[in-house]
C-alpha cells in the first residue's frame, strides 16, 4: 500500500516537472535550466530498464541518435576554434537526446494534455506580462519595438515566442473540439483572440505566414477528411475578430506595425539574402559530406560577409539565418540528409497516426526554420526537442 502511494506521487512530482519544463520555455534561459534539471532528477528516480529499451528502440529515436552522432563529428572537425568552444556548441544539441529519454512516462494521453497545458500556461502568462508592462510602464507615444516587447519575460527573441504562439493557438484548437462545455469553450475563443492579436503585435513575419498555412491545412483536415464542417465558421469568428482592431486602429503605434508587416518586408529578407548566398558560398567551397564542424560555421560565415563588405551581418555577428543550410555547411550532406530524414519519419507518422497536433507541429517549425536557426538558441532546442518527443517519439494512434 505504501508502496502505491509512494509511485503515485512520484509520478504526480514527475508529471508536474515536465510541465514545468513546458511553461517556462518562453522564459529566461535560468528557468528552463531549473525546470531542467527538476525533470531529469525525478526521471531518473522512475525510469526502468524497460522504459529505456522501448524509448532508444524506437525508429525515431535511432533517426534522432543518428542526427546527434553527425552533429558531433561535424563539430570535431574542426581547424579555427577551441575545445572550449566544442563543448559550448556540444550543450545544446545533447538536449536532443536528453529530453526524449525524460519523457519516457507520458504516453500516456492524460500526461501529454496536462504537459500541454503547462506549455500554453507559459505563453499565455508571458504574454500577459508583456502586455501589462507595455499598457501600464511604457510612454503612450512610443514607438512599439518588437524586442522590447518581450524584455519582462527575458528577452527571447520575437520570432521564438511568434512560433509558440502559433503552436499554443493549434493546442487550444483541440482542447475546444474535446470538450462540450459552454463555459469551456467561451474560455478558449477569447484565449485564442488573445494569441491572434499578440501574434500579430509581434510582427514576426515567417510565423504569421506558417500559422495561416497550418490553418489552412488544419481545417482541411476537419472539415474534408474528418467532417467535422462547424470548424469554418468558427475560424472566420477568430479571425475577424482578432484582427479587427488591427484593420482600423490609426494610432501611431499600430501604423508602426502595419508598416513592417505590409511595407517594409524587404529589409529582413534583402539581409538573409546575404546570410543564405554566403553559406551557400562555404558549402561549395569547403568539405561537403562532413560539412565543417559547428564549432567553425560562425567564423567562416563573418569571413564571407568581410570580404562581400556586409557591414551589418558581419558586426552583428548573422548565423545563416536558415536551419537547413546551417545544418548543411556545418555538417555536410550527410547531417542534412539525416535531419530530413528525422523531419520525415515525423510527418510520416503524424499522417499514419492521424494525429493532426503532431503535423500542425513538424509544419510550423519547418517553415519557420526557412528563416530562422531555430537551434542556435536554448529556447528552439527545448521547443523542437519537447514536441518532437511528445507528439512523434511518444505519439500513438
Amino acid at each position: 500500500m505504501r508502496s502505491t502511494i509512494k509511485n503515485s506521487d512520484s509520478n504526480r512530482l514527475y508529471i508536474l516537472s515536465i510541465s514545468l519544463l513546458a511553461f517556462s520555455i518562453p522564459y529566461e534561459n535560468r528557468y528552463s535550466n531549473i525546470a531542467l534539471i527538476l525533470s531529469i532528477a525525478t526521471s531518473l528516480f522512475l525510469i526502468k530498464k524497460e522504459s529505456i529499451k522501448r524509448v532508444t528502440s524506437d525508429y525515431a529515436w535511432i533517426l534522432l541518435s543518428m542526427n546527434i552522432l553527425i552533429f558531433l563529428t561535424g563539430i570535431f572537425l574542426v581547424e579555427k576554434s577551441s575545445i572550449d568552444n566544442h563543448f559550448g556548441k556540444m550543450g545544446k544539441y545533447l538536449l536532443l537526446l536528453l529530453v526524449p529519454l525524460i519523457l519516457h512516462k507520458t504516453r500516456n494521453a492524460k500526461n501529454q494534455q496536462i504537459v500541454l497545458f503547462g506549455f500554453c500556461s507559459g505563453v499565455i502568462i508571458g504574454l500577459l506580462i508583456c502586455w501589462f508592462q507595455l499598457l501600464f510602464f511604457e510612454p503612450s507615444d512610443a514607438a512599439i519595438s518588437y524586442s522590447l516587447f518581450t524584455q519582462p519575460i527575458g528577452g527571447i527573441h520575437p520570432v521564438y515566442l511568434a512560433q509558440f504562439v502559433v503552436m499554443a493557438f493549434f493546442i487550444l484548437f483541440e482542447a475546444f473540439l474535446r470538450n462540450d462545455k459552454l463555459l469551456y469553450k467561451i474560455t478558449i475563443v477569447i484565449f485564442q483572440i488573445f494569441l491572434i492579436t499578440s501574434l500579430i503585435f509581434l510582427q514576426s513575419r515567417t510565423p504569421i505566414v506558417a500559422f495561416m498555412i497550418c490553418l489552412i491545412l488544419y481545417v482541411f483536415i476537419k472539415v474534408f477528411r474528418q467532417k467535422i464542417k462547424k470548424q469554418l465558421g468558427y475560424v472566420a469568428f477568430i479571425l475577424a475578430f482578432s484582427s479587427l482592431f488591427f484593420l482600423t486602429a490609426d494610432t501611431n503605434s499600430y501604423l508602426i506595425i502595419k508598416d513592417r508587416l505590409f511595407n517594409n518586408f524587404t529589409d529582413g529578407l534583402s539581409l538573409r539574402f546575404h546570410s543564405w548566398s554566403c553559406a551557400w558560398r562555404i558549402f561549395l567551397e569547403n568539405p561537403k559530406v562532413f560539412g565543417i564542424g559547428f564549432s567553425n560555421t560562425q567564423l567562416f560565415l563573418d569571413e564571407c560577409y568581410k570580404n562581400h563588405y556586409l557591414a551589418r551581418p558581419y558586426f552583428e555577428h548573422y548565423n545563416a539565418h536558415n536551419q537547413y543550410l546551417q545544418i548543411l555547411i556545418a555538417s555536410g550532406i550527410l547531417g542534412i540528409l539525416s535531419w530530413l530524414s528525422m523531419i520525415g519519419f515525423g510527418f510520416y507518422r503524424a499522417i499514419s497516426n492521424n494525429n493532426v497536433l503532431s503535423l500542425i507541429f513538424l509544419t510550423l517549425f519547418s517553415i519557420c526554420c526557412l528563416t530562422e536557426v531555430y537551434l542556435a538558441r536554448i529556447w528552439g532546442v527545448l521547443f523542437y526537442a519537447l514536441f518532437y518527443s511528445l507528439l512523434v517519439i511518444e505519439n500513438k494512434k
